[in-house]
C-alpha cells in the first residue's frame, strides 16, 4: 500500500481518535463534577418553660443550635415559636419571639463571629436571590441570642424551630453579613 492510498485510513484513525478522546473527557468531567443538591433542614430546641407574663432569655437549659454540618450555603432560612405538643406555630398573643439572632463562630479554633440571621416580631425571613448563599462548612460552631416573652397569666412550653434550605456541591454568590452593634459590644 503506497502513502496515497494509506492517507484516507491514517486520516480516519485520526478523526476516531479524536471522538475518542473527546468522549472519554466528557466522561471524566461529568463523573468528577459534584451534583447540586438542595435540601430543607429543620430542627427544634427542647421544650422551654416561660413563666406567666414573663421573659425567657438563652440559657444552658437550651444548648445552642447545631449548624448543618455540610460545605454549602444557606440560601433561605426563617424561625417560629411551636406548640410542644402539637409542632404548630403559637400565636404572638401566646408566646412571642421578641427577638433571635443566630451566631456563626467557624470550625474549632476560628477566630470569627458572623451574626447571620435574625428575627423577631416582625417574622423576618432570610431569604436570598438566586445564585447568592452564606456560605457554611463542616465542624463550624453556632450559637445564639433569643428571648421569649409569655403573654398569659399561666405557665407555658413552646420550642424555637429553626428551617434552612441549604444548597451543596454548587458554587454560589456568597453573602457577606453586615452586622450593625450600637452597644458597641456590651
Amino acid at each position: 500500500m503506497d502513502t496515497r492510498q494509506a492517507a484516507p485510513l491514517v486520516r480516519l484513525i485520526k478523526m476516531v481518535g479524536l471522538w475518542f478522546s473527546c468522549l472519554l473527557l466528557f466522561a471524566l468531567a461529568v463523573s468528577g463534577r459534584a451534583e447540586a443538591k438542595t435540601q430543607v433542614i429543620t430542627k427544634k430546641t427542647a421544650p422551654i418553660t416561660v413563666s406567666p407574663y414573663q421573659v425567657a432569655l438563652q440559657n444552658p437549659d437550651v444548648p445552642p443550635p447545631v449548624a448543618p454540618n455540610l460545605e454549602g450555603y444557606i440560601t433561605n432560612m426563617s424561625v417560629d415559636v411551636v406548640d410542644v405538643k402539637t409542632g404548630k406555630p403559637v400565636p404572638i398573643r401566646r408566646i412571642m419571639l421578641h427577638h433571635i439572632v443566630f451566631l456563626n463562630f467557624g470550625a474549632p479554633g476560628a477566630r470569627r463571629v458572623d451574626a447571620f440571621y435574625g428575627d423577631g416580631e416582625e417574622r423576618a425571613k432570610m431569604i436570598l436571590p438566586k445564585g447568592y448563599g452564606y456560605p457554611i462548612h463542616p465542624n463550624e460552631q453556632w450559637g445564639w441570642v433569643w428571648m421569649l416573652m409569655n403573654h398569659q397569666s399561666v405557665l407555658d412550653q413552646v420550642r424555637i424551630r429553626y428551617k434552612m434550605t441549604v444548597v451543596t456541591g454548587e458554587k454560589l454568590k456568597p453573602v457577606i453579613p453586615l452586622n450593625f452593634d450600637t452597644s458597641h459590644g456590651r
